[in-house]
């Protein structure tokens, strides 16, 4: 036998012991419904302290399984949370897992609360679940994908679960045992656990391990929803990663009576009118809240750090608009190019921002060549949101020499 895999067994024997020596964690519960009121609390202050968040309040817990569980794909149904009621459900009673829906393909009775480790792993899952939803109802704009009891897509099931493993594996092991080359090759349909939870927690915990709170928050808007991110999601990880690592910042320049937003960041006015000059390929967004705007000077190429591009646009300027107490906002997009158009119109509608005008530019319109030198179509936008008015002045301009 591999020397190596003796010591390392042994260390592992050795730390556990450390930690609970007299086997604490493997013994029964008797009580559950007692057990729980005591443990949860304790759980959650321990998550806040790892992970840095604090919770605004605690779910309810009921000791049977919904009657909609059975309905649900995939899961061995141990414990199961609903946004529509905060509660956490957990099973009191062995649960079969069939072949289909193991992680090993064997059919076996699994009793979750035979001890406290399981007890409490589960407990700290499903408050991953719990805060998730909290998080979700303290936004102003939501995340579509994490209202329902259910979720039906698989992206969304993905991200859910690697983000609530995490929660349950930050007190723990926190080890990530699982690797690239797992992921399937074939039809979304032969996911299975083994991909959902160890995947899922592959792929969350780079993201939330570097950016806390708002890589969870990004994974909940950003997901692995279309085909391409589904068949490739170390593609996936690795552009998420590189999203959150570009610094999106705003910046306001004063300009008399007027504010000045440059190329490539956004303002916020509540009063002053809002205005951004020489939009070729670059579009214009303007997100309009009741008690402000947003003008968005959205750089036409997304190679440059510190830059506003298209895939920021929408969520950076609603995190202003909702820091300034906005509740509600439209949306007017003058698109640069036919990329923006389809990445911002796409996010707008992933926030729920009704859209009041859009449109995709003619940057050609008044293009043309004299001599040596090129001319193209041009524009400047300003906004007021005091009287609610947009002016686009078309203009010439010097493109090359």
């Amino acid at each position: 036998m591999d020397p190596v895999k003796i010591f390392g067994v042994g260390l592992a024997a050795i730390a556990y012991l450390a930690i609970d020596p007299f086997g604490f964690r493997q013994r029964a519960i008797d009580n559950l419904p007692a057990y729980v009121e005591k443990q949860a609390p304790i759980i959650m202050e321990a998550q806040e302290k790892a992970l840095g968040i604090k919770y605004s309040g605690k779910p309810n817990f009921k000791f049977a399984l919904p009657q909609d569980a059975e309905d649900k794909p995939l899961d061995p149904f141990l414990a199961v949370y609903k946004p529509s009621d905060t509660t956490i459900y957990l099973s009191n009673a062995k649960v079969p897992i069939t072949s289909e829906n193991s992680f090993t393909n064997f059919h076996v009775s699994f009793d979750i609360f035979a001890n406290v480790y399981y007890a409490d792993e589960t407990i700290a899952h499903e408050l991953g679940h719990f805060y998730v939803d909290q998080l979700n109802n303290s936004l102003q704009f939501k995340a579509p994908g994490f209202i329902a009891d259910t979720l039906p897509d698989f992206g969304v099931r993905l991200v859910s679960e690697g983000i609530a493993e995490y929660f349950s594996r930050k007190l723990g092991d926190s080890t990530d045992y699982f690797s690239d080359s797992q992921w399937p090759i074939l039809p979304i349909h032969i996911f299975k656990p083994f991909h959902l939870y160890e995947g899922g927690y592959h792929l969350v915990k780079p993201v939330i391990d570097n950016y806390g709170k708002e890589g969870i928050e990004y994974l909940m808007f950003h997901l692995p929803d279309t085909l391409d991110d589904i068949y490739d999601l170390p593609e996936y990880q690795k552009q998420t990663l590189e999203e959150l690592s570009t610094v999106v910042y705003r910046k306001e320049v004063p300009h008399g009576d007027s504010i000045e937003v440059p190329i490539g960041k956004l303002g916020y006015s509540s009063e002053k009118e809002l205005f951004s000059t020489d939009y070729n390929s670059c579009s214009a967004l303007l997100v309009d809240g009741e008690k402000g705007a947003v003008l968005a000077h959205v750089f036409a190429s997304s190679r440059y750090q510190g830059i506003l591009d298209a895939e920021h646009a929408v969520k950076t300027s609603l995190d202003v608009l909702q820091k300034e107490g906005n509740q509600h906002a439209e949306a007017i997009l003058i698109a640069g190019n036919q990329q923006h158009f389809d990445i911002i119109t796409k996010d707008l509608e992933r926030y729920g921002i009704p859209i009041r005008k859009v449109e995709l530019a003619d940057n050609y319109r008044n293009a043309g060549v004299i001599g040596s030198k090129i001319f193209f179509g041009a524009r400047d936008v300003s906004y007021n949101p005091l009287t609610d008015s947009l002016t686009v002045t078309e203009k010439t301009r010097v493109f090359k020499n």
